[in-house]
């Protein structure tokens, strides 16, 4: 592992930092994967939950109106995400999702977006693409290593979490 200034660092100190704070991302350059850490910029966009939902209208992903929007969102050239797109783990990221909010929630509208650009073949009825870019320029503005997931409540309110466990952490916030 590198760090941002091509480095050779120990893996376990890749993850040494305040995760409330920044974020990992990671590139390829000359054959080696260099890791960044971002510090996690506020959202400038004013999130509005009728706003978000109608960019769903022309399909049937938002199935329990007045419920908590849970979207979980995948950049492209994401090394945790990109490499493993298949039926099972684009499904078992469903089912983490439903399982950790189903505790709170009696109802739960769960998205998979996946930025303009990355090739998935499963689109079932949880999976948008953001051909227009409305989310990844106004809501997750950063990359961040393994997405992001954002919680939106009806009450226009929102709690959002960067990278690897994300699902487990964005109510925690």
């Amino acid at each position: 592992v590198y760090n941002v200034d091509g480095v050779l660092k120990p893996k376990d100190s890749l993850f040494k930092f305040n995760h409330k704070t920044h974020n990992v991302w990671g590139i390829i350059k000359n054959d080696s994967v260099i890791y960044k850490h971002h510090k996690t910029q506020p959202i400038t966009y004013k999130i509005n939950y009728e706003e978000v939902i109608s960019k769903f209208k022309n399909s049937d992903l938002v199935k329990h109106p007045n419920a908590p929007l849970v979207i979980d969102y995948n950049f492209k050239n994401d090394n945790c995400h990109n490499l493993k797109l298949n039926k099972e783990y684009v499904f078992s990221q469903k089912n983490i999702a439903l399982k950790e909010f189903s505790s709170r929630y009696k109802n739960v509208n769960y998205i998979q977006i996946y930025e303009r650009g990355i090739n998935i073949k499963y689109l079932k009825d949880f999976v948008y693409i953001d051909n227009d870019d409305f989310f990844r320029k106004n809501i997750f503005i950063q990359p961040a290593l393994c997405g992001a997931v954002i919680v939106i409540y009806p009450n226009n309110t929102y709690k959002i979490s960067y990278g690897e466990g994300a699902i487990f952490e964005v109510e925690k916030n």
